[in-house]
């Protein structure tokens, strides 16, 4: 789920928050480690459900009337992610972030 507040977005310079709350699985797989993708639960030595939020804050620049470039921050964390086998725990997967984004479309 993504909640999104956009401030004063008709304005050249502008900002927004959001906030994004989900879930999941991570596996130890075979001699791979992670692998990205559905499921191989015939493979996974080692499997745990998740739970991951992050919270952020954006700065958007109107650049043209369909194109916006942006530049956020903020943390993500995670929990439920005990891995033993491969030790991996909440706090490895939990961290802050940096995104930059280019947006096209109509505003």
């Amino acid at each position: 789920m993504l909640l999104e507040y956009i401030g004063a977005p008709s304005s050249l310079f502008h900002y927004g928050a959001e906030v994004v709350v989900g879930g999941g699985n991570v596996e130890l797989v075979g001699g791979q480690g992670f692998q990205a993708g559905p499921s191989v639960s015939g493979e996974s030595f080692e499997r745990s459900a998740v739970f991951a939020a992050e919270v952020g804050a954006r700065a958007e620049l109107n650049v043209t009337s369909f194109f916006r470039i942006g530049l956020s921050g903020g943390y993500r964390l995670v929990s439920g992610a005990d891995l033993e086998k491969a030790a991996v725990s909440d706090g490895d997967l939990s961290a802050p972030y940096g995104q930059l984004s280019l947006r096209f479309g109509s505003f």
